[in-house]
């Protein structure tokens, strides 16, 4: 992945109290703090759904491990449901 790639969040990535898993943004520059086998990311709040007032509080920046990051184009196929569910059956 490089710089300008669309991703999306994954594995058990957090900020603070909240769950990233699922959000959108774009690979930028590397932090200064970012860890090793880190990648920074822009996050697309706005994207996730939150408000002007809230993003201002938010951290434009977010550090995510290499492997909790997928290709934007390659979720896409990744989160299609299947044609059919499957069928339980209690027994």
């Amino acid at each position: 992945m490089k710089t300008g790639d669309k991703v999306i969040i994954g594995g058990r990535t957090r900020l603070g109290e909240m769950s990233l898993v699922g959000f959108g943004g774009t690979i930028t520059a590397p932090a200064p703090n970012a860890p090793v086998g880190n990648l920074t990311v822009l996050v697309d709040w706005i994207e996730a759904g939150f408000e002007a007032d809230e993003i201002e509080e938010l951290p434009a920046l977010v550090n995510v491990p290499l492997i909790f990051l997928t290709p934007m184009d390659e979720a896409d196929e990744i989160d299609e449901p299947p044609d059919e569910w499957p069928k339980l059956r209690l027994i």
